[in-house]
């Protein structure tokens, strides 16, 4: 599990995009990687905002956590994802929606409503 966040330390104003452009690039960078190795990796992406709080754990070995919401949201549509795919929440999908072009995704027992990318809008 990888998990990465933007506007944490600082706001962005355009950081769920950025969430969105680095799960593209990726997607992408796996694919290529597949193709030259043929390893057959494949990468589930779930993206949620919302509050976060992140911590060092550790006395002797240290350790980063992040836990929150929108961390549990993004966990439950990355396990959801079907491989090589991008699932968002409303949120998520709400602040984008001028860029990129969301489906709505089959349903996910108990979580909430999830979409998936389909492509930008400048593709």
């Amino acid at each position: 599990t990888f998990i990465f966040g933007c506007g944490l330390g600082k706001r962005q104003i355009a950081h769920v995009r950025r969430c969105v452009d680095f799960s593209r690039e990726a997607l992408k960078a796996f694919g290529e990687a597949n193709q030259r190795s043929g390893l057959g990796l494949s990468l589930k992406t779930g993206i949620q905002t919302g509050p976060a709080t992140t911590a060092v754990v550790g006395r002797k070995m240290f350790h980063f956590e992040v836990w929150g919401p929108a961390i549990d949201g993004a966990r439950a549509l990355a396990a959801a994802a079907p491989a090589g795919s991008i699932l968002a929440g409303d949120a998520v999908c709400e602040r984008v929606k001028d860029v990129f072009r969301f489906e709505p995704a089959p349903a996910i027992g108990g979580s909430p409503a999830a979409w998936i990318l389909s492509d930008s809008r400048n593709d």
